[in-house]
């Protein structure tokens, strides 16, 4: 939020908008009056059912009063966990691997998929910036993680070449990628300890990570025109054995680590993209 801010302040200097701050608890509809642009930053509350409900009613709101919304939201019912997965198995399997997934409300079904693997990664449905993500090892844990969620979504651990790739595309084009490196852990998520990287630094621990960046590429144009998103960031994770898997996209992505890495100012294109007209 801070880069955000910093780039609206800028712009506010010399073209007059103005710009707040609003927190989703402090929305009171309807309201009195509807910005013109929303730019959402954090999805905080959707992480239970009936808050998850009460933030798509505000998102459908604003769609409803013709308010520019970033994400979109269409493209933001094409991006929580579950709608990656199928998704990608109905129009992205012959153009990429994702590891094995399920996602059920069935606890017997996630005890037979943990049987299968003996340690899996369970990640909430909705959800971003790695929070809830853990790794799974144990049925009593399993059960506790089905009694808090009421769903699973659990997918295979892929041996990995200690860093996956973040790639952001804004507007109709390609604008960033960066390494994530955690060799030490199985979860490369900035705020979980991996450290940004740019490619060309990457190249120099990994030569192969320059095919697995330009694969990359193309498959986050794919689900930027498949999934009608104006922002999306689009990770995928090179294989040990030379394969890249999709791992997810994003409608609402993290970019502190794209703008350490790369020395891009992503904050300014995010923000260049909500005034477009």
């Amino acid at each position: 939020m801070r880069r955000i801010c910093e780039e609206l302040e800028k712009i506010g200097k010399t073209s007059g908008h103005d710009y707040k701050v609003l927190r989703w608890d402090a929305l009171k509809f309807p309201l009195e009056y509807y910005p013109k642009y929303v730019l959402i930053l954090y999805l905080d509350i959707m992480r239970h059912r009936d808050d998850l409900i009460y933030g798509l009613c505000v998102m459908e709101e604003f769609t409803r009063a013709d308010v520019k919304l970033i994400p979109r939201l269409q493209g933001f019912y094409n991006s929580d966990k579950f709608a990656n997965y199928l998704l990608w198995h109905r129009f992205l399997k012959p153009s990429i691997e994702m590891p094995d997934t399920l996602c059920c409300i069935n606890l017997e079904m996630g005890i037979k998929f943990l049987n299968k693997y003996h340690k899996v990664i369970f990640k909430p449905i909705s959800g971003s910036q790695g929070i809830g993500i853990e790794i799974l090892e144990t049925k009593h844990r399993l059960e506790e993680l089905m009694a808090q969620y009421h769903a699973l979504f659990l997918q295979e651990i892929i041996p990995d070449r200690g860093y996956d790739i973040r790639t952001l595309v804004i507007g109709d084009h390609f604008t960033a990628q960066y390494a994530r490196y955690n060799p030490q852990q199985i979860l490369k998520n900035i705020h979980l300890g991996a450290s940004p990287k740019s490619i060309s630094d990457m190249a120099e621990i990994d030569p192969q990570v320059t095919e697995f960046a330009e694969q990359s590429r193309r498959i986050a144009t794919k689900i930027r025109d498949l999934v009608g998103l104006d922002l999306v960031g689009v990770d995928t994770l090179p294989s040990k054995d030379g394969i890249l898997y999709l791992i997810e996209w994003n409608s609402v992505p993290g970019f502190r680590g794209a703008e350490e890495a790369t020395k891009f100012n992503i904050g300014k294109v995010i923000v260049d993209l909500l005034f477009a007209d």
